[in-house]
């Protein structure tokens, strides 16, 4: 599912209309039913329910003038409208055309331009149950102002069902920002596509669940138009797989390799190259730290291991012409000989390459130069802790802003950018990216990510470009994080338990 901006959602509108020949008019019809549809899902008995519905003064006030519309057509006992004017009384040539309908019928209206009215308002919102939040679509990027700032506080206090059109109000369309203050709502309506705000930032305490609401631009618009963003769903899994042919056989499924591991830290080189296996690989090898061997191998039978001291030519020149996937950093340590392995690695390959954990902090303490220069598809995949490193920031800075940093770092460094954290983003340096809306809270234990850069890598052997190989690992490892929550609750998932569960999602996925 494509995932836009701000920018594009106004590109794709004006192409449907002057283009197309949609007027804006029907969209804004579409826009309204769509919402009493889905209003009649998620709220039981809606007719006879106390509706009150808080416009602003553009076309996201005119979706509620034309929701308040049809309810008062389709019999609901109770409609207010409440028009928010702050400032200039100036209304969007849409809107205007739709409360001249609904001047006509006997829809409650109340225009609160002062704190005054804003009382009225806070006393109508006594006698509510459902409030349907048009105040504001996405293009907003300033503070809200005082009055509108009342509103929503008003909004926020009472015991209502808070549902918003678009977008909370006051959060920013794209960077989720809260501007000021923002509606808090139970449900968020976002209209024709997701948009980028709604998966970044603060959105996740202020949507609650999102509904996506068709309202009648063809899906052909959007695919004219190049969007660069997608919403990671299952229907990628059953296009991108791959598919298994009867007489198959190990050797046409990739073989990985891994430099992992260290004393005290076998477990996350275990975990990487049982989820590779697990995920669909061919054959793993994994070289390994000589003092790690005999443990590493009882734990994971499955794999070749061959232990190793570093730098160690003949195995890295083994590795680079026997497996076409390599997996470089989880559970490695740091020394100067393992940095300087990495750093011949990156030299040398041609192929794919998944950098985590400690690799991606030993880059970090460089200038990245040697990232650019390769001619291996590296794919990255930081926390914010790591992804800081690589750009001499904090994690707070990244945290407050992951969408830019993760493109940014994307693009300067010719990789693969998996940021991992609430809302996984996958970025390309061509500017494509992707997020991941399957969070799950037993993914929070460690080794996850060792399992998840395992799965990556195990795509990528199979043929995947990096970048499809990148999408597909986080979409499985959040669907298998979510298939724990469900079986084992918030709190009691292990790392060996993913790999399990990722096994479990491809066998529901995968076909021959």
């Amino acid at each position: 599912m494509y995932l836009v901006s701000n920018e594009e959602m106004r590109t794709l509108d004006r192409t449907a209309i002057e283009e197309w020949k949609i007027p804006s008019l029907v969209l804004m019809e579409n826009a309204g039913i769509a919402i009493l549809r889905q209003l009649e899902k998620d709220v039981p008995d809606l007719l006879h329910q106390r509706i009150t519905i808080l416009c602003g003064c553009g076309n996201n006030g005119g979706d509620g003038l034309v929701l308040a519309r049809q309810l008062h057509l389709a019999g609901a006992e109770s409609v207010t409208v409440a028009i928010v004017i702050e400032g200039e009384r100036r209304f969007s040539v849409d809107h205007q055309a739709n409360r001249d309908i609904l001047d006509r019928l006997p829809v409650k209206i109340i225009e609160v331009d002062g704190e005054s009215k804003a009382n009225v308002l806070k006393a109508q919102l006594n006698f509510t149950d459902v409030a349907v939040d048009c105040l504001f679509g996405t293009g907003l990027s300033r503070d809200l102002g005082p009055l509108t700032s009342s509103v929503v506080d008003i909004l926020n206090e009472k015991n209502v069902l808070r549902v918003a059109v678009d977008i909370p109000s006051g959060l920013a369309g794209d960077s989720g920002k809260v501007c000021g203050r923002a509606v808090c709502a139970d449900y968020t309506y976002t209209l024709a596509w997701p948009k980028q705000g709604l998966f970044v930032g603060d959105a996740a305490d202020y949507i609650g669940t999102l509904r996506v609401l068709p309202i009648g631009i063809p899906e052909e618009v959007a695919d004219a138009a190049e969007i660069s963003g997608t919403l990671l769903e299952t229907d990628m899994l059953r296009e991108k797989l791959p598919k298994r042919a009867i007489n198959s056989h190990k050797n046409k499924f990739g073989h990985v390799g891994l430099i992992a591991g260290s004393v005290g830290m076998s477990g996350a080189c275990v975990l990487a190259a049982r989820s590779a296996m697990r995920s669909g690989a061919g054959l793993v090898t994994a070289m390994i730290d000589k003092g790690i061997f005999a443990p590493a191998a009882a734990a994971a039978p499955e794999v070749m291991m061959k232990p190793i001291a570093w730098p160690n030519t003949a195995a890295l020149d083994w590795l680079l012409s026997h497996t076409n996937v390599q997996i470089i950093g989880p559970g490695m340590g740091k020394s100067e000989e393992k940095k300087q392995t990495i750093y011949s690695l990156l030299r040398q390959a041609e192929s794919t390459i998944v950098i985590d954990a400690d690799a991606l902090n030993m880059i970090g303490e460089g200038d990245g130069t040697i990232l650019k220069n390769t001619a291996a598809k590296c794919i990255l995949t930081p926390h914010p802790g790591e992804m800081a490193r690589l750009l001499g920031l904090t994690s707070a800075d990244i945290q407050a802003d992951r969408m830019q940093y993760a493109r940014r770092v994307a693009e300067r460094f010719h990789c693969i950018v998996v940021l991992k954290g609430h809302n996984t983003i996958i970025a390309a340096p061509d500017g494509r990216y992707a997020i991941n809306p399957l969070d799950s809270v037993a993914l929070a234990t460690a080794g996850s990510g060792d399992v998840l850069t395992g799965v990556i890598a195990a795509f990528a052997a199979q043929g995947m470009e990096a970048y499809d190989a990148a999408c597909m690992g986080v979409f499985v490892h959040g669907l298998a994080g979510r298939l724990l929550e469900e079986q084992r609750g918030p709190m009691a998932t292990i790392a060996s338990d993913i790999i399990d569960a990722v096994g479990e999602v491809l066998r529901q996925y995968a076909q021959h």
